[in-house]
């Protein structure tokens, strides 16, 4: 990823301070089994941030989640 975004070691350690604090304050209890799914949590909120501008607070936004995450289901299985 470093060399597809071309990005530095500043721009790496704060991503990574990022999903720390997004797992430490967020999270209780976190299973190293369960890792990618937190991963996806985070990545998920992340694009949703990018596309929108906005983190996702309301009603509408949560059906929007909810009907991305079923579209998403679909392609999996």
């Amino acid at each position: 990823l470093k060399e597809m975004y071309h990005l530095g070691l500043e721009e790496i350690e704060e991503i990574n301070l990022q999903l720390q604090a997004f797992i430490n304050q967020k999270m209780t209890n976190v299973n190293t089994r369960y890792l990618q799914d937190y991963l996806g949590l985070y990545v998920f909120k992340k694009n949703w941030e990018v596309t929108y501008g906005r983190l996702s607070i309301s009603k509408e936004d949560a059906e929007k989640i909810f009907i991305e995450l079923l579209k998403r289901k679909k392609q999996v299985l």
